[in-house]
């Protein structure tokens, strides 16, 4: 009775690991559940992945959501996911199956999918995309974050100032990811706040520096022109010509500053190609060295 008992609760559990959610019915699109959507979503960590999954996805929208939550609020440790990949391993039958981390990786990428513009639904996903965002490095939980309400900007807003660097990072790219979110009350003021804390003589990551400068110049000019055009100045001091770079990029979307063409000019005569070239690009004069302004 005893090993009969043992059997039943390990079969009962792998069923459990194995299966879906039990008591309703699974959303399905052209008869297919989203976990079988998602196993066909092949290359999904490459650059190739399954169009026809993708448009499955996009198609899906918002039903997809549930499942796709379901993926992601696994976790490495759970003893569902610890059963899944150990029955898939041992007695599997040799079908090759995602791993968690491929699992979630093609999660992620169904999401964004099926998502792509502002959804309230995606709000209660918040925990767990930032989750994926700072614990597995992944690029698309922060930007489907900027999908997700006020509560995934707060959430980018706030990594974007206070993360490693490459959190921070990821989190500029997604907060500048569309004109709805550079709309955004406080996207702009994070994204300043983040690249001042970088300026020298701390200056701690000049590839960070360089990219938060670069999310900057993004936005359209306004107010801010008073903060943004010195902090670029600057900046084209660095002794890092990607920082150099960027710096003139971002003095060249505020030409109504007084101070923008003189710097402009002066770069022309940087050691840097890259930062030539940039100049060039925006006094509209490219292949020819202007005559810097007195």
């Amino acid at each position: 009775m005893f090993w009969a008992a043992v059997a039943a609760t390990v079969a009962v559990l792998t069923l459990w690991a194995i299966g879906g959610a039990w008591g309703r019915p699974a959303f399905r699109h052209e008869g297919r559940t989203v976990s079988e959507w998602l196993e066909s979503l092949e290359g999904a960590s490459t650059s190739e992945p399954a169009r026809g999954a993708e448009l499955a996805f996009r198609h899906m929208g918002l039903g997809a959501v549930p499942g796709l939550a379901t993926v992601l609020r696994e976790r490495p440790w759970s003893l569902r996911v610890r059963i899944r990949e150990a029955w898939h391993r041992w007695l599997g039958g040799g079908r090759r199956v995602p791993t968690y981390e491929d699992r979630q990786a093609r999660a992620l990428r169904a999401l964004v999918n099926a998502v792509p513009s502002p959804a309230a639904e995606l709000s209660p996903l918040v925990p767990d995309l930032r989750y994926h965002l700072v614990e597995r490095s992944e690029i698309l939980a922060a930007l489907t974050l900027s999908r997700a309400g006020s509560d995934g900007l707060a959430c980018l807003t706030n990594l974007v100032d206070s993360a490693d660097a490459k959190i921070r990072d990821f989190a500029g790219f997604a907060l500048t990811s569309s004109p709805e979110v550079r709309a955004h009350p406080g996207v702009k003021s994070a994204l300043t706040a983040a690249a001042l804390s970088q300026a020298e003589p701390s200056e701690s990551d000049p590839m960070l520096r360089s990219r938060l400068l670069l999310y900057l110049s993004l936005f359209e000019p306004d107010q801010d022109s008073g903060i943004l055009v010195p902090m670029a100045l600057a900046a084209l001091e660095s002794t890092n010509g990607q920082v150099r770079r960027s710096a003139v990029e971002l003095i060249g979307h505020h030409r109504a500053d007084p101070r923008s063409d003189p710097a402009l000019h002066r770069a022309l005569k940087d050691d840097e190609p890259t930062v030539i070239a940039t100049a060039q690009r925006l006094l509209g004069s490219p292949g020819i060295q202007s005559t810097p302004s007195k």
